[in-house]
């Protein structure tokens, strides 16, 4: 787990609140994007956790129904990250982008 001064030297991050911004920021430009991405659906789900839990915290939902599959896997990758700091959630998102773009083979176009 990173520390707050490993974060700020390693991602330019001043302070947690900048962190906050600095994630709306990342999952806007995913929105406004045209990417060429062709992400595992566990990639897509271990991004969709993270938001949840750097967002809303530990998940706090029941666990849906069995024929709700989309639902179940959402809730099991939310439900994975329980205990998780929101700071430290949103250090993973963004590691996770920033490897992500660092790629290759996805071409970002903002």
């Amino acid at each position: 787990m990173f520390s707050f001064a490993v974060y700020c030297r390693r991602f330019g991050v001043s302070n947690f609140s900048r962190l906050s911004s600095y994630l709306n920021e990342i999952v806007n430009f995913f929105h406004r994007s045209t990417l060429n991405l062709d992400l595992s659906s566990k990639t897509r789900l271990e991004f969709y956790g993270l938001y949840k839990q750097s967002t809303m915290g530990d998940c706090n939902l029941p666990k849906p129904m069995f024929f709700n599959f989309p639902g179940r896997r959402k809730w099991q990758y939310w439900n994975s990250f329980r205990g998780l700091d929101k700071n430290a959630a949103k250090h993973r998102y963004i590691s996770m982008v920033r490897d992500l773009k660092s790629d290759p083979r996805n071409n970002f176009v903002s």
